[in-house]
């Protein structure tokens, strides 16, 4: 047994095993990846769809409650709320973040217009980093949108606040001052 080729040239391989650009004996497909980027989409729009229909499933269910007792206005102020609060604040951290972004590529070196290896499209490249620099930007959003949306009692609070009527010996603020406006 030696390490030499000793069968001769076996021709191209099987159709799932080609990979890179062509060239040689028949040449091979385009790169793929595994998983079609469209299987990835479509797993991607039934998770949210899911968490979507979640969501709305347990709104619907709160609210046929309480319309049931008669406080109906009360959980449509509660939902209105939670959504302004979630879309100022996926707004506001999504231009916080997306505008660093901005400045952080604007300002950043361009580097080699060729890249190092030759299957590499630096364009295509720069494409890709581009869309998850966005999809982390809207993420980030989401997150920090949630996080303001559920500080809706506090604001709420602060906004509907009454004096207590007693006032604190040590500062001489009213005890309400406590309740709902240190928190806020």
């Amino acid at each position: 047994m030696s390490y030499f080729d000793d069968r001769g040239d076996l021709g191209p391989p099987p159709e799932p095993f080609r990979f890179g650009r062509g060239g040689g004996g028949g040449g091979g497909s385009e790169l793929r990846s595994p998983v079609p980027l469209r299987w990835i989409g479509v797993a991607a729009a039934l998770l949210l769809l899911y968490i979507v229909l979640n969501v709305l499933k347990s709104i619907y269910v709160d609210l046929m409650w309480f319309d049931s007792v008669d406080y109906g206005s009360v959980y449509h102020t509660v939902i209105l709320w939670k959504v302004v609060l979630f879309l100022a604040g996926a707004a506001i951290s999504a231009a916080v973040i997306g505008g660093n972004i901005l400045i952080a590529r604007r300002f950043a070196p361009r580097g080699f217009e060729e890249s190092f290896i030759e299957e590499v499209d630096v364009d295509s490249i720069r494409r890709v980093v581009a869309v998850l620099l966005v999809t982390a930007t809207l993420f980030m959003a989401v997150i920090f949108g949630t996080v303001a949306g559920g500080s809706w009692e506090t604001l709420l609070s602060w906004l509907n606040s009454v004096d207590f009527g007693r006032e604190d010996p040590q500062f001489g603020r009213d005890l309400s001052f406590y309740v709902f406006s240190l928190p806020a």
